[in-house]
């Protein structure tokens, strides 16, 4: 399984690094796809009886970059809203509301992961968005190792029995050292500007930044995989050999990357230094 986990991420990252870095219409064909796969694979979980449902849901997520281009961030944020329409009014009647409502409450995090992204890339260019992919890598990775290896308590056993303390523990660790080496190599993402009274960071600071985002990136792990419980189900998909499907492995952008552009809009607007 680690080595087909190894082939497919060799396989899938050139071209998404290869998106990032250009951004411009590679960029948003990337995010598209994202956008696409990721309403189709919560479609699919939610078990539409009609399959035009689907449709029109794959259709929202391919568009917001165009929406977000052309029209704006309102008009990115009324198409999230009518998505999300979908999943709790036009459902199969057997779901209860509850159930409907988390799954609206899961387009709307998919959308605005995605507009998120946009926005990070429009405000702090490709460094920007590699300093999230870093931190986020790390998190996965050091969860992984680490979970594996130690093991002991669970995290949270009743929404997804294989997280462990001493993962996140390792995912926050691994998490701070790669946003540090980021930050000290060429591709830094911070962006330094005296006349925006911004102050230059240390590196303890930078680790401490780094490691917010492992939480928050567990975070959305646990919310992909308490949506999969309501369902069942071990993966989102199989679009990935070994990782499963696409939201098996952005989930922990659904809650680090809001929180980045956020971060970003403040620094934009002068109040702290992106790390």
């Amino acid at each position: 399984m680690l080595v087909l986990r190894v082939v497919s991420s060799a396989i899938v990252l050139p071209p998404v690094i290869a998106a990032i870095w250009y951004g411009g219409v590679f960029y948003s064909t990337l995010l598209a796809f994202f956008g696409a796969v990721m309403l189709l694979e919560l479609s699919d979980l939610y078990s539409f009886r009609t399959a035009w449902i689907k449709f029109v849901l794959i259709a929202a997520g391919a568009c917001l970059p165009v929406a977000f281009e052309f029209l704006g961030v309102a008009s990115c944020g009324l198409l999230a809203a009518c998505s999300a329409a979908v999943f709790l009014f036009s459902s199969d009647q057997r779901d209860s509301l509850g159930t409907r409502s988390v799954f609206a409450f899961a387009a709307l995090l998919a959308f605005a992961a995605l507009l998120s992204l946009l926005l990070i890339r429009e405000i702090g260019g490709a460094n920007a968005v590699f300093f999230l992919v870093a931190v986020i890598a790390g998190t996965d990775i050091g969860g992984y190792f680490v979970g594996k290896t130690i093991g002991g308590p669970k995290l949270a056993p009743r929404i997804s029995p294989n997280k462990t303390w001493s993962g996140l523990i390792g995912g926050i660790a691994l998490a701070g050292l790669f946003g540090t080496l980021l930050f000290m190599s060429p591709m830094s993402p911070l962006i330094m500007d005296e006349a925006t009274n911004q102050t230059s960071l240390t590196t303890l600071t930078i680790i401490a930044l780094s490691t917010v985002f492992a939480p928050v990136a567990q975070a959305g792990d646990l919310l992909e995989s308490w949506f999969k419980r309501k369902r069942d189900v071990k993966d989102s998909g199989r679009l990935i050999p070994g990782h499963g499907g696409l939201l098996d492995r952005v989930d922990g952008y659904l809650t680090a990357a809001p929180l980045a552009a956020l971060m970003l809009l403040m620094h934009k607007w002068g109040y702290i230094a992106w790390p």
